[in-house]
């Protein structure tokens, strides 16, 4: 960071390999790439002529292929929102489960997120278990989200959601989240 033209010209390289990617369609076919990566950073330093002096161009292809993999990861979550919203429509649900990530039985120590959304209107209830930065404790939390009912992504144009109501124990965030199904405005608890 103290080198800024190094910092620009790594920034610079990182974007030329992500944009050479760009037609790598599945996760799959990116690991398989990847064996190609040293090869990629090299035709961007010749493409974009920057200096290489202090890089690390291992590192330059590895930051290239970790934003591609996101991208990747991220447009296939919201395919499988899509379907799951499709689904359960179809199924006459109320609610759709559309991310969820890690297991409540784990957590703190490996933290636990699940984003819902009602079908009718697209109210979101986004809940996490995560620890404490200074205890190490869990932190139960949930906020509500707005959610646009066809894709499940997040409106943005939407009110800024409160901050998460937190618990103090899994008992009270469970039913505060049985609440919010049902329609009432969550309390922190804690």
């Amino acid at each position: 960071m103290v080198r800024h033209e190094a910092y620009e010209a790594a920034l610079v390289l990182v974007r030329a390999v992500v944009d050479a990617l760009a037609e790598v369609a599945g996760i799959e076919e990116l690991a398989v790439r990847y064996d190609d990566s040293a090869r990629l950073v090299a035709d961007a330093v010749q493409e974009t002529a920057v200096s290489t002096e202090g890089l690390d161009l291992g590192v330059i292809g590895g930051a290239a292929f970790n934003i591609r993999y996101r991208d990747l990861r991220a447009a296939a979550q919201r395919e499988q929102a899509k379907q799951r919203i499709r689904a359960a429509a179809s199924a006459g649900q109320e609610w759709v489960v559309l991310f969820e990530t890690g297991r409540t039985e784990f957590a703190p120590l490996s933290p636990y997120r699940r984003l819902e959304m009602r079908l009718a209107d697209g109210r979101g209830l986004h809940a996490s278990i995560a620890p404490d930065p200074s205890t190490g404790d869990p932190v139960y939390a949930v906020e509500i989200v707005q959610l646009d009912p066809a894709t499940g992504d997040w409106v943005n144009d939407a009110e800024p959601p409160a901050d998460p109501a937190t618990y103090p124990t899994r008992s009270e965030w469970d039913r505060a989240i049985a609440d919010l199904r049902s329609g009432e405005l969550p309390r922190s608890r804690s």
